[in-house]
């Protein structure tokens, strides 16, 4: 009886932290990019210039990542002026945790909003202005919000089988 406890705290407590841990990381990250996008809204705007609009391919390169897919992150570089001071911005909008990938034709989307030599509208944080976006909101990342779920789910029920299992054996 007190193996099968200890075992079940083991190895139960360890997927528990494991999954419990993963989802409430990822929460985090996803928590400070929504506070960014909050503070981000008093933030002036301004007009800035694409300098540069392509789309970054990303392959798997390790032997054990070739089961995963290649994904596509749009790279878009914009220029603009804050009291005679130039600046060069990168970020298109906030992401939690990395940079906005996905499909090709995700990544086509950003690509064909800001083409080279567009002037677009993007926000600068007055207390420093070399911080900029061009898009005050989250960037979608349906994937990384599914995982988080999906981590915390199987911790919650990692938690639950634990406890059921102590219970059990300390009732029998």
């Amino acid at each position: 009886m007190v193996q099968n406890i200890v075992l079940a705290l083991v190895f139960g407590g360890m997927f528990t932290l494991v999954f419990g841990g993963i989802g409430f990381f990822l929460l985090s990250q996803y928590r400070k990019a929504q506070q960014e996008v909050d503070e981000s809204q008093g933030w002036p705007e301004i007009a800035a210039e694409i300098t540069f609009s392509e789309i970054g391919e990303h392959t798997p390169s390790r032997f054990e990542d070739q089961d995963r897919s290649t994904t596509y992150e749009p790279i878009i570089h914009y220029k603009y002026s804050v009291n005679g001071v130039d600046y060069e911005g990168k970020r298109i909008g906030f992401t939690a945790g990395g940079s906005i990938s996905g499909t090709k034709g995700y990544a086509e989307r950003f690509i064909k909003r800001y083409p080279v030599g567009k002037i677009v509208t993007a926000y600068y944080d007055r207390r420093k202005p070399s911080e900029s976006v061009l898009e005050k909101n989250i960037q979608s990342q349906g994937g990384l919000i599914s995982i988080t779920v999906i981590s915390l789910i199987l911790g919650l029920v990692s938690l639950v089988i634990t406890i059921w299992v102590i219970i059990r054996q300390l009732i029998s």
